[in-house]
């Protein structure tokens, strides 16, 4: 239709009204310019979305579980307390076997075997914790759907009540028994290798990685080619932000009083248990 009333402008000018020119060069490349904002948005948008909300299976029918972007940050957010807590309490940590390491090898260095051992054993015990829960997801098979997403949801279901009695387990028992904060540790383990597998191998307990990730998310957003924020980005933002607000709760007077409690660990591992679940 365009060609035609071209073809009649040339031929007749006087007869014909002025022709918005929506073939010229300039429009065309307005045009595209629009698109490919318009496509960078939507991007960002699909991206958002799927950091927000994931739905379970298939269909448009199913309900959609807890958004994975609050479930990685309640975790993180318990990480950060827990660290306070166990470190206040054990001069140690149960959750971050990093800090362990560091504290093994200074140990080694020192000859201070007694002290080497205790924290061989905390790491052992967060490796047992991490393998049995491993061997939970790939023991959860569905008869109808073996997928390795719906393994992961069955055995998070699985490992709850088992993560909740081993917390439960350091407040029942004196608390001064050695043995007691090892337990923490394999919960520990359960809890971080189950939920991290969960969320697609994202490490909700460790923070190098994520800043690291946020570092590189900076520099491609505005130096890059794309001028885009990585793909994770805000995961990794909330999660680090959410260790650190946690962390600071632990040192809190009213905070850190409940921490010093006699039921402490079972409320966390409570508060464990129901991400778990409702994951």
């Amino acid at each position: 239709m365009s060609m035609l009333h071209l073809a009649s402008a040339s031929y007749f000018p006087s007869s014909q009204p002025k022709i918005i020119h929506t073939h010229d060069v300039p429009y065309i490349q307005k045009c595209k310019s629009y698109q490919s904002r318009h496509h960078r948005v939507t991007l960002l948008y699909d991206e958002l979305k799927t950091s927000i909300f994931r739905v379970r299976g298939g269909g448009n029918s199913q309900k959609p579980s807890m958004p994975p972007l609050a479930f990685a940050s309640s975790m993180s957010f318990l990480a950060g307390y827990s660290d306070v807590i166990c470190f206040q309490k054990f001069q140690c940590y149960t959750s971050m076997m990093t800090g362990n390491l560091i504290m093994l090898s200074i140990s080694l260095a020192e000859g201070n075997w007694i002290e080497a051992v205790r924290k061989s054993s905390l790491i052992i015990s967060f490796f047992i914790g991490a393998c049995i829960s491993r061997s939970f997801e790939l023991l959860c098979k569905d008869k109808q759907n073996s997928t390795m997403e719906t393994r992961s949801k069955i055995h998070l279901k699985r490992i709850a009540p088992i993560v909740f009695v081993l917390f439960s387990m350091y407040d029942c028992v004196t608390t001064t028994q050695e043995w007691a904060k090892y337990t923490l540790a394999l919960a520990y383990g359960m809890v971080y290798s189950a939920a991290n597998q969960a969320l697609g191998a994202t490490i909700t307990q460790l923070m190098t990685g994520h800043i690291t990730k946020l570092g590189f998310a900076v520099s491609d957003r505005f130096i890059g080619r794309q001028k885009r924020w990585n793909p994770g980005s805000l995961m990794s933002l909330c999660i680090v932000s959410s260790f650190v607000v946690g962390a600071v709760a632990g040192l809190q007077p009213l905070l850190s009083s409940f921490g010093n409690g006699d039921s402490v660990f079972t409320i966390i591992g409570l508060l464990y248990a129901t991400l778990l679940l409702i994951y």
